[in-house]
């Protein structure tokens, strides 16, 4: 899945910012509060649909605010202000750090440190498989020129290259997670993007505010009635053409028996 700028919706791509849908989608019945035909809402009736949805959950339930617009398209860009302050950003220098951020889904905050996040075995909330096995499945998000107001002076560059730096791909553990993070950067980009063993290539270098998801999966250590967390640490870097304009983002999982 990737996101630039959009939101995804059941497979849909709602542009939050820029021009509505064509002309005649949403149907000649806009303007009744009810939902029908190719509308995406309707005044008050948003099908159900929230910013935790149009985001793939990486908006937490309850935050943000959708709304619908006046030819029955979202006007979702609440949900973009919620999804931004959501995702963390990467480390100094200050003019730089918007250009890689992390997300997750449904994971807390561990030991206090944003850049450190926690997911319980088996809570749904976080754990994409659901099930007690002493592993967590969780999606990621790597989003690349962000449009962070949080960070000031910091501006879009061209993204050529994106290369994993922790963890190592020692162990078929370990691989698995590379090849997660890597999936994620593919998605950023599907149609610019050339992937290697530890890193990705954007040709014609990505210019804009893109995102990716992909997953990992974390396994806790020891044995069942006996198991302690895990944890992983994560560390992305991505340059410009020349390599001398980068930023370095660091994520720490915990995987909680």
């Amino acid at each position: 899945m990737g996101i630039r700028w959009g939101l995804a919706v059941a497979g849909m791509l709602v542009c939050a910012v820029s021009s509505p849908l064509p002309a005649g989608l949403a149907g000649t019945a806009c303007g009744d509060n009810h939902v029908d035909g190719d509308e995406q809402c309707d005044g008050t009736d948003l099908g159900g649909v929230t910013c935790t949805d149009l985001t793939g959950g990486f908006v937490p339930p309850g935050r943000g605010t959708l709304t619908c617009k006046d030819d029955c398209t979202f006007d979702a860009r609440d949900c973009l202000r919620v999804f931004v302050e959501s995702l963390l950003p990467a480390k100094r220098p200050p003019t730089n750090r918007c250009q890689l951020e992390w997300g997750t889904v449904g994971t807390s905050t561990e030991s206090g440190s944003a850049l450190q996040r926690s997911c319980r075995d088996g809570d749904p909330t976080c754990d994409q498989d659901g099930g007690s096995d002493l592993t967590c499945r969780i999606r990621i998000e790597l989003c690349l020129n962000v449009l962070d107001d949080r960070i000031g002076g910091c501006s879009a560059a061209r993204i050529a290259r994106l290369e994993v730096l922790r963890p190592k791909p020692g162990s078929p553990v370990a691989a698995e997670m590379v090849s997660g993070i890597l999936m994620a950067a593919k998605n950023a980009a599907p149609d610019q993007v050339e992937v290697g063993k530890n890193g990705v290539s954007f040709r014609p270098p990505v210019t804009e505010f893109s995102c990716g998801t992909g997953t990992v999966s974390l396994p806790a250590r020891g044995v069942p009635g006996h198991a302690r967390p895990g944890k992983v640490r994560f560390k992305v870097r991505t340059s410009d053409d020349s390599g001398r304009v980068h930023s370095v983002a660091p994520l720490v999982l915990v995987c909680r028996p």
